[in-house]
């Protein structure tokens, strides 16, 4: 065998034991959306624009997303998608579709029908609102935490859409994300007490401090 011969067959060798380690990895590598589901969302030219949270890894996903369901739900990796079910809301179908577009890095998510579809792209410093849930009045004075309390956050006017909602926690405190914009945070009373929203305006990459109260006769 020539010299010549023997370069040739180092060569193939050379390059089939680089497509034996290189080519198996990338044909069994995960799906992109599998890596990069997880974090904030914020619909595209939507008003309101809602934002979306996906928490998980792997094969299973937290999903929280307010325009349909404010609960969190499951939703399960299957090939180059997420799927997703279960809600109330009018346009809640038994299924959801996310899916992700590699080039632009966003996110779209489906109904069943495909009728009501929304776009979405990260949001790598989350906005949004907290603060003390509180109550004044009564026999005992205030203002003092308001634990346990429904907070509703509604934008542009007190009577505009929910866009997030959370109970405030033991020390009346509460915290939700949303897009940039003009919020009111209402509480939700369950009894007599007087409602007093407060009038917000979120920056984008920072949190809104609200102070709504409850007051009590």
């Amino acid at each position: 065998m020539s010299k010549r011969s023997i370069w040739i067959l180092v060569a193939i060798v050379a390059v089939a034991l680089i497509l034996a380690v290189t080519v198996p990895p990338l044909l069994s590598s995960p799906s992109q959306i599998a890596q990069k589901a997880a974090g904030t969302w914020q619909e595209i030219g939507e008003a309101p624009a809602y934002t979306m949270q996906v928490v998980g890894a792997s094969s299973t996903y937290l999903v929280t997303y307010p325009r349909w369901h404010f609960e969190q739900e499951s939703f399960v990796l299957q090939g180059d998608k997420l799927l997703g079910g279960g809600g109330e809301n009018t346009m809640n179908d038994a299924v959801k579709t996310i899916t992700h577009d590699d080039g632009s890095d966003q996110l779209k998510i489906s109904d069943k029908s495909g009728d009501h579809s929304y776009t979405f792209t990260r949001v790598t410093r989350p906005a949004g609102i907290m603060g003390i849930m509180r109550e004044v009045g009564g026999p005992f004075g205030g203002p003092r935490p308001h634990a346990n309390t429904l907070v509703e956050v509604r934008w542009s006017s007190v009577g505009g859409p929910v866009v997030a909602s959370t109970t405030s926690g033991k020390q009346g405190q509460f915290k939700v994300t949303v897009a940039p914009g003009e919020y009111w945070v209402v509480p939700v009373t369950n009894g007599d007490e007087q409602v007093l929203p407060d009038h917000v305006t979120v920056q984008p990459g920072s949190y809104a401090v609200a102070k709504p109260f409850f007051s009590v006769m």
